[in-house]
């Protein structure tokens, strides 16, 4: 939704000098969408490894980053 207004405050910013205040919010909706991007959170590769025949995997979701430090998740409870 903020990207297809962000389009159509530049497309109406660009159609008169007169709309100026259009490519302010256009320029605004994009620093609120790069904003969002860079907060949302990365997972983290911790083991990556190809599955034979016969193998099995244990997913363990523990508070403990690699280093044996505790994550920056929220705890559950």
């Amino acid at each position: 939704m903020l990207a297809s207004l962000q389009r159509l405050a530049f497309a109406r910013g660009l159609t008169n000098k007169r709309n100026q205040p259009w490519l302010i919010a256009a320029a605004a909706l994009w620093l609120v969408r790069k904003a969002l991007t860079l907060r949302k959170r990365q997972s983290e590769v911790v083991y990556r490894s190809v599955l034979k025949p016969g193998e099995s995997l244990h997913i363990d979701h523990s508070l403990l980053d690699q280093r044996g430090k505790p994550s920056r998740g929220r705890t559950r409870g």
